[in-house]
């Protein structure tokens, strides 16, 4: 049975898992030296494949500055991207996006 937004919107606020992260998508290259030169600074790389498309991003523990100890201060009002965010897809979110948890039980 499927969540309904206001199920998904409690468990959200709940989470805030990808409040407390940024991710940016990348283009140069993604070779050993590269990608220890980034752990080394707390970032990591994420490649997503779709088919024969490839993406890469690197990822880093930043909190959104619209977060607070009870939550997302704007939530009602929060961007599109925060909105259209779909942890389904999101190979760190897949496991730890509550209403998906949620929505498999």
């Amino acid at each position: 049975m499927a969540l309904t937004d206001k199920e998904k919107s409690d468990l959200c606020l709940g989470c805030l898992a990808c409040c407390k992260q940024i991710r940016i998508p990348y283009s140069g290259p993604v070779d050993r030296d590269t990608v220890q030169f980034y752990k080394a600074r707390g970032i990591k790389f994420i490649e997503i494949r779709e088919g024969v498309r490839r993406q890469v991003y690197v990822t880093m523990k930043m909190d959104c500055p619209n977060l607070t100890d009870l939550g997302c201060k704007i939530y009602p009002v929060r961007p599109r991207a925060c909105q259209a965010f779909d942890g389904s897809i999101d190979p760190e979110m897949r496991t730890t996006c509550l209403w998906l948890e949620e929505n498999r039980a």
